[in-house]
């Protein structure tokens, strides 16, 4: 979130992306049956992918949206972006 603040991200937004990638463990957690961390998820690709189509919402159960969808795309891809020295690091 800090690095987000760091680039000049809206608050709104910052909000938005820590949402959506909380909203992703949730779903990787519930998927594996076992906790699951960002670096779990970026590193286990099939799960990566499972959790990005992944449309039923963690919290309320119900299907959600193509918009949600491209927020979780888009929230991976800021991820990405923001942490790439170290996923160059973790990913070799």
């Amino acid at each position: 979130m800090r690095r987000l603040a760091t680039h000049g991200r809206a608050r709104k937004g910052q909000l938005a992306y820590g949402y959506q990638v909380r909203s992703m463990l949730a779903i990787a957690t519930r998927l594996t049956e076992q906790p699951v961390t960002c670096a779990d998820l970026i590193q286990d690709e099939v799960l990566l992918g499972r959790v990005l189509v992944h449309d039923i919402a963690p919290t309320l159960q119900t299907q959600v949206s193509r918009w949600t969808l491209a927020q979780r795309r888009s929230a991976i891809r800021s991820f990405a972006a923001l942490t790439r020295p170290e996923l160059l690091t973790l990913l070799g």
